[in-house]
This record gives structure tokens, sequence and C-alpha cells, in this order.
């Protein structure tokens, strides 16, 4: 495991420890600024599904502990707790409601769900492959409608509901969130 502290004693000092603690910084002050509609690190869409971090935090001297934990800094909506494949919701009302009690329950006041918060400007594809399954192991799906805004929780509502079948014996179940791949496409991240 990494120890930034590990060569202090010694009367060195790590020289990856700024890059971690730059990173360390970044991600909070990313979702303190996360809650708030007018901040951030930009006024785009962009910016809401890629945030930007200092330079410094970039580059091979970078600590292990930190390249590995990255792709959370980058994924998109990675604090919403839901569990897929359970059931799927008639209306829309009715689903918002449930993932809002299951948010406050994970995590009281320290969740990202908000419905109405715009996530992508357009159509985002989502793609999973399932490593429990031996044939139609690929979900893919696009989601969203031409020239509408994506909006939290539209999209969660439709991914519960066409994923429902693909998830319903599935140990991974638990939406961790979306990994960017391109510009539009995203790796579906699910646990269990």
């Amino acid at each position: 495991m990494f120890n930034p502290f590990s060569n202090r004693q010694r009367g060195s000092f790590n020289p990856g420890i700024l890059a971690a603690c730059d990173q360390v910084l970044d991600m909070w002050t990313y979702r303190q600024n996360q809650s708030r509609p007018d901040a951030g690190f930009g006024s785009g869409a962009a910016d809401v599904a890629y945030p930007t971090f200092p330079s410094s935090t970039i580059g091979r001297d970078r600590p292990q502990a930190v390249i590995r934990n990255d792709r959370r800094l980058h994924m998109l909506m990675n604090d919403v707790y839901w569990s897929l494949g359970q059931r799927k919701f008639d209306q829309y009302e009715h689903f918002v409601t449930a993932v809002t009690e299951h948010n406050e329950h994970i995590s009281p006041g320290n969740n990202g769900w908000q419905p109405e918060r715009e996530i992508f400007p357009t159509p985002i594809t989502v793609t999973y492959e399932a490593r429990w399954k031996d044939d139609d192991d690929l979900l893919e799906l696009v989601i969203g409608e031409s020239g509408q805004k994506l909006m939290m929780g539209i999209f969660l509502f439709k991914l519960n509901n066409l994923s429902c079948e693909f998830f319903a014996d599935a140990d991974e179940h638990f939406f961790e969130g979306l990994d960017p791949k391109s510009q539009t496409e995203f790796s579906l991240i699910v646990g269990s």
C-alpha cells in the first residue's frame, strides 16, 4: 500500500506527495462544487462530464495509489446509489421517489442524486460487458433524445427500465457511475 510519508523517517520526502496532495485537493474542490450549479471548472456541458485538474497531477512520478483512483475522479454520477435489475417503474415520479429514498438511506445528505440536474447536453451511449453471462453479454444503450438535455433523473429512469432484464440475476448490479470512453460514450460501472 502506498504511504506518501514512508521515506520521511530517513530524512527524505517522497516526491509523489505533492501530486497526491494536489489530487486530493482537486477531488475535494470538485465534489464541493458539484452541489452548486453555478460553480465548477467552467461553464460548458463538457465540464460536467469531464472536470479538469491541474497538470501537476499528471505524469509518471505520480504514486500508483493516485493513478488507480483517478478513474473515479472523472466518472459521472459516481455518488448516486441505485440497484439495477430489481424492478421496472411505470411512472417517472415513483422512480424518483424510490431513488431519493434509497440515496438518503445509503448516504444521508451526502449523495449526488439530483434528478433535475443536467448531466449531458446530448444523448449518450452506455455500454457494459457482463462477465457472468455466456451469451448476450454486451449491453449497449443510447439514452436521451436528440436536441434535448439529458437530466440525471431521466437517464437513471431509462437505464433502470432498459437494463432490468439484463441485471435481473446478476451479483454485480449496484450502479456505481459512468466512466467516459469518448465524448458521448460511457462504460457503465456496477458493483456488488
